[in-house]
């Protein structure tokens, strides 16, 4: 995906979670989720998304806004787990451009993980 789709792509996600839960349809919540997995899971984004500052500013504007979306548990009941771990590790072995905001994404998406649905389904998962 080229910079400009994945901006416009994130800027949607962004307006649909200052949304909030209470304002968006079932089939809305349910695309919504469906987008921000991709965007986590999909790892011919992550080059374009971490390399550009304006994109990384919307990722972190995501995650900060969706704790007061109420759609914690939606969002990251979607996500495939390890996906998100190597999106993760990405994050933590990133180069040292844009290093700042890529630290408080880091920290951002440490505090969703802190989620206990999110935990109980890595749980889950280790055990089969």
């Amino acid at each position: 995906m080229a910079g400009r789709e994945l901006n416009i792509k994130l800027n949607m996600i962004r307006q649909s979670i200052l949304k909030g839960k209470a304002a968006l349809e079932s089939e809305e919540i349910e695309k919504l989720s469906n987008e921000f997995s991709g965007l986590i899971e999909d790892a011919s984004n992550h080059k374009v998304l971490l390399s550009e500052k304006e994109n990384l500013e919307l990722l972190l504007a995501i995650l900060k806004a969706i704790p007061t979306s109420q759609l914690v548990d939606k969002l990251l009941k979607d996500l495939d787990t390890e996906k998100l771990y190597e999106f993760c590790e990405l994050l933590t072995n990133g180069s040292d451009k844009n290093q700042t905001i890529i630290d408080e994404i880091s920290h951002e998406l440490l505090n969703l993980i802190r989620n206990t649905h999110l935990l109980q389904k890595r749980g889950q998962n280790q055990q089969l």
